[in-house]
């Protein structure tokens, strides 16, 4: 079983080989997933794959259906939040139907005797479970709220502590997308973030950051201090993925606005003094009556 983080070292290892199963991530970093389907359908048809996704069902189906318009037999899908679940199941019946097909080779015999080829993805998100446990750790005990943006398929994955902050249970909200978040977003800070946001895609600037208020489910407004960055382009440089966090900033801006308040007050205070003050009234400055002259 070979491993590759780019698709350069994968194609590489296709031009020398042919194996018996591909197991393809779709968030190939800088490369696009859908791309190498249809490089697949061309170079080695009859490569069948297994399909993993962290954005959702919407770009494994439709993955799901290129590859097969295609020619390219899929023998599962796997998000990324039943990836524990289901993927070994989906493994062993790739394994088996792979020991069962026709070899292009006659001296390969029975079985599997060519190597499984997996794709694993360059952003490194399966390097292991101690780097990923550490991060759940990180995350959790921080409190923030994780978001991840497909801007092929406009597809919204969440962790459950962005729904809580809301006042939400992330299950009642599936299958999120961006109208999710779009739907929470107070209208006079949608606009300006996506403002910032266009601006990030656009190159502008190195990270996306908006301090917003979401709808929160008892009715009120919350502050959160949303921020992230492209963490994916195709080939041609064009932004597939976008990474962020959500920050309660609640109590950190209502002392701000309280501070504002406050002095607002004093501001007010100041003013009301300077308009009843009346120097004639003040005998530092006009001196002794004339009425007290010896």
């Amino acid at each position: 079983m070979d491993f590759h983080v780019s698709i350069a070292s994968f194609k590489a290892a296709l031009a020398s080989d042919s194996p018996e199963l591909v197991l393809l991530d779709l968030g190939l970093g800088r490369e696009n997933g859908i791309d190498v389907i249809h490089w697949l359908s061309e170079t080695h048809p009859g490569i069948p794959l297994v399909l993993l996704s962290g954005h959702g069902d919407d770009l494994l189906d439709t993955a799901r259906r290129i590859a097969r318009s295609t020619g390219i037999e899929v023998l599962g899908a796997v998000s990324k939040s039943r990836m524990v679940k289901d993927l070994p199941a989906i493994l062993q019946r790739g394994v088996k139907a792979a020991s069962q097909r026709p070899h292009q080779d006659p001296q390969a015999g029975a079985g599997i005797t060519r190597q499984d080829l997996i794709v694993a993805p360059a952003d490194g998100r399966l390097k292991g479970a101690e780097e990923r446990r550490r991060l759940a750790d990180i995350i959790a005990g921080t409190q923030i709220g994780t978001w991840e943006w497909d801007l092929v398929t406009n597809a919204l994955t969440l962790n459950p502590r962005w729904a809580e902050m809301i006042g939400r249970r992330l299950e009642d909200l599936e299958p999120t997308t961006i109208e999710t978040w779009q739907m929470f977003c107070h209208p006079e800070d949608l606009a300006r973030s996506e403002s910032e946001v266009a601006r990030h895609l656009g190159g502008e600037t190195d990270q996306y950051r908006c301090v917003l208020r979401m709808l929160h489910d008892d009715g009120r407004w919350i502050w959160v201090q949303d921020q992230g960055r492209v963490s994916a382009r195709d080939a041609h440089g064009r932004p597939l993925r976008m990474v962020g966090i959500h920050e309660d900033i609640i109590e950190r801006k209502n002392a701000e606005l309280e501070l504002i308040a406050r002095e607002a007050f004093e501001h007010e205070l100041a003013s009301a003094f300077v308009e009843v003050y009346d120097e004639d009234l003040d005998p530092l400055v006009n001196g002794p009556s004339s009425g007290s002259a010896a």
